[in-house]
């Protein structure tokens, strides 16, 4: 966060270097297999949305451009990990307009929310199944939240 308030010139560059590195990546593994791409973003929720509008949102459409360019016919998931600054689906609708084709939620966005803010736009939805439910079952609740 230093780079965001004291050099955003600095962080600027290094992020167009990142984007760059990440299309170069992401285009590789589709040449070597991939059938899917998903997207991770980690930082997102946690900056507030000046710095997310400055600093997150279009890098992130850079790289899906890039892959775009590529690799039209491969599916783009977008993930952004839960934060103070993501709670309760808000950024779900930046997210959709990134050029992805789904929007994955994490288990604690509630999905009739997620379908709610996302009715207008053309992207999937997938996700909101709580990680430890799922390493720790047991199956019938997994089969039942899965279905829900």
């Amino acid at each position: 966060f230093f780079f965001m308030k004291h050099n955003p010139k600095l962080l600027k560059t290094i992020l167009s270097l990142l984007t760059d590195n990440i299309v170069e990546y992401a285009c590789y593994q589709i040449e070597s297999g991939a059938q899917v791409l998903q997207l991770f973003d980690s930082w997102a929720g946690h900056v507030d949305d000046e710095c997310y509008s400055e600093f997150c949102q279009p890098y992130r459409q850079r790289v899906i451009r890039g892959v775009r360019q590529q690799h039209p016919e491969v599916p783009i998931i977008i993930y952004m990990a839960p934060g103070p600054f993501s709670s309760g689906g808000r950024r779900l609708e930046s997210l959709a307009q990134t050029g992805a084709d789904i929007v994955s939620v994490d288990h604690t966005v509630d999905m009739r929310l997620a379908m709610a803010i996302l009715s207008d736009e053309r992207v999937g939805l997938q996700g909101n199944l709580d990680p430890q439910l799922l390493r720790d079952g047991p199956l019938s609740e997994i089969k039942s939240r899965a279905s829900s």
